[in-house]
């Protein structure tokens, strides 16, 4: 096959761009050339993962829109009046950053053209620039389609900005959408589908030895990610997990960044610390339960390596992520008020839990690998 240029395009969080790492290593690897579109301070994450990053844009001030308090609740949007207001503000940041995005990587694909566009679903400029260009805008999934069933109300807000960029026709979802999670799991998408196997992929960091496999005690990892302190500020639940976990007859590891390291607080004498945001597909395959406030990239690595969960929703897709892993039996949902103590007991004695998160990994792993998606998309009927 004559070799072709594939653009991915990302949002600039690592949450956004991992799940998308392995198809554009499939390209790659078939000799086709991939290049990742971000902003240029995200440039140095994208080349960390093997690919090629492309800096398009102006670095926003994120602090200033999460702080506007000129930005009003979002009509329509789940929860309270604070989830809606983060969730308007989260729509206005993602706005903002794809139009910035959209007035270099515009001109740059017309002028080099591509002849494949992957986005993950907040990098409007993905689509934009494959708008601009004529060519397929394939939407890659990070896990369960939030996106797609909030779109009855932040349709307002992304066509505005749509048309502001002279592009009022773009659909955001795209001509095809890459689904990685499994079928048991998903909620309704569009009918223009293809699964993908999830491929784990966490990051590089360094695993101490004999954290690769089981210990004398079954393991339990914390782990809660970037998204939840920067917007609440705090990592109470994790604290308390940490503490409900540290009175059971378990080894208890917190991963983290070390950022992250001050908000756990002072951490029981035999909890371990993990700092450095070490990869999880190298730990848990030790542990016999991970906790976490439901990231799409860690309930599914924890899901495609079968390992049971206990999920701590906070803000954001966390809710329709905890709700729809929940249902397969392969872990358990609990709010943070929830006494935590219990629910971690029931996951490391329930051989029901453990049977049913090994159905979630086979699940997954008998979907397409994405080396096996080069070529029908280089070839699929657009």
């Amino acid at each position: 096959m004559k070799p072709v240029r594939v653009l991915l395009a990302t949002f600039p969080v690592a949450s956004h761009l991992f799940p998308m790492v392995p198809l554009g290593l499939a390209f790659a690897a078939a000799g086709h050339e991939v290049l990742v579109a971000s902003l240029p301070g995200f440039v140095p994450v994208i080349e960390s993962t093997g690919l090629t990053g492309l800096g398009v844009g102006k670095e926003p001030d994120f602090g200033r829109v999460w702080a506007d308090d000129t930005i009003a609740p979002l009509d329509g949007a789940p929860g309270d009046e604070a989830a809606r207001l983060r969730a308007a503000r989260a729509v206005q940041m993602f706005c903002q950053v794809g139009a910035d995005m959209a007035a270099d990587l515009v001109p740059w694909a017309r002028a080099n053209p591509v002849d494949l566009v992957v986005y993950e679903p907040r990098a409007y400029a993905g689509v934009l620039a494959a708008a601009a260009t004529g060519v397929p805008a394939v939407r890659h999934l990070w896990g369960v389609d939030q996106t797609y069933g909030r779109w009855s109300f932040e349709r307002s807000a992304v066509a505005a900005m749509f048309d502001q960029q002279g592009h009022p026709e773009v659909d955001p979802h795209g001509v095809l959408t890459l689904d990685p999670c499994p079928p048991s799991m998903q909620t309704r998408t569009p009918s223009a589908r293809l699964g993908v196997r999830f491929v784990p992929y966490n990051g590089d960091g360094v695993v101490p030895d004999g954290l690769r496999a089981p210990g004398d005690r079954p393991r339990i990892c914390v782990t809660w990610g970037s998204t939840v302190a920067r917007q609440l500020g705090h990592l109470d639940p994790a604290r308390e997990v940490v503490r409900a976990g540290s009175q059971l007859d378990a080894e208890v590891l917190v991963c983290t960044s070390e950022e992250q390291v001050p908000l756990f607080g002072p951490l029981p004498p035999d909890v371990r610390l993990l700092s450095g945001s070490p990869p999880l597909r190298e730990i848990l395959p030790g542990c016999a339960v991970v906790a976490h406030p439901g990231g799409a990239g860690t309930l599914l690595t924890a899901a495609a390596l079968g390992v049971p969960q206990l999920v701590v929703p906070a803000v954001g897709d966390q809710f329709l992520n905890a709700e729809q892993y929940a249902m397969t039996g392969a872990g358990l949902a609990c709010s943070s008020s929830d006494p935590l103590r219990p629910a971690l007991t029931r996951l490391l004695s329930d051989p029901a839990r453990r049977t049913a998160a090994r159905a979630l990994a086979e699940e997954i792993a008998v979907q397409p690998a994405p080396s096996q998606l080069v070529e029908r998309l280089l070839n699929f009927p657009f």
